[in-house]
């Protein structure tokens, strides 16, 4: 079970890497997590409490309630509980859509701007979100479909502003396997199984053929 002797310190590295690229030291720099609820972002926000309590470093956590399923007050609910039991500072907010057309897109903006508007605002060097290995697939994929330019083949950036997002070298595999290993909660989004969104279908119908 190396996968969960090794995520914490391939974690903290990361961390310390950002910080010294930033001309500061992991002690003096700041995090805030995207916190959804969800496999990737709870194995991440377990792994910040311990680095947390550590190296005593600012780490708040951000929740972005998007309304969007059944299961949205309960993600919102394991956010808010495990952010105060772990004394983690905790930012919620809540969006609504009035159309699900161009939903990804447009909820994604909308995250992205509440997220640099709470770093601003508390002043956090950095925004922390969980994307891994498959979502990197799924999208070079999905470009390489769309035929876009070479910089939108690029896929998810790991840097981009304030954002950071260290697990895009992991797989889904290794972080459900961390979660599972250290049985820490979560939610699943109910909609990521329905193919008829675009991401969805290439993540169960197209990538595994791939």
């Amino acid at each position: 079970m190396s996968e969960i002797k090794d995520l914490l310190p391939f974690l903290y590295e990361k961390l310390k890497l950002y910080s010294y690229e930033d001309k500061c030291s992991l002690e003096d720099s700041s995090f805030l997590l995207s916190f959804s609820g969800g496999m990737d972002s709870a194995v991440m926000a377990s792994l910040m409490v311990d680095i947390h309590k550590i190296y005593n470093i600012k780490v708040g956590f951000a929740h972005i309630n998007h309304n969007s399923h059944n299961q949205s007050a309960k993600a919102e609910n394991l956010c808010s509980k495990f952010s105060n039991y772990n004394h983690i500072e905790y930012y919620c907010h809540e969006l609504f859509f009035t159309t699900n057309r161009n939903f990804e897109a447009l909820a994604r903006k909308k995250r992205y701007e509440v997220l640099n508007n709470i770093a601003e605002r508390y002043s956090y060097n950095f925004i922390l979100t969980a994307h891994h290995l498959d979502d990197q697939l799924e999208t070079l994929l999905m470009k390489k479909k769309d035929g876009g330019d070479w910089i939108s083949k690029i896929g998810i950036r790991e840097r981009l502003g304030k954002i950071r997002r260290p697990f895009l070298q992991k797989s889904k595999k290794e972080l459900t396997m961390y979660g599972k290993g250290m049985d820490i909660k979560w939610v699943t989004d109910p909609t990521n199984t329905d193919i008829t969104k675009r991401r969805n279908k290439i993540r169960h119908r197209e990538l595994p053929q791939a």
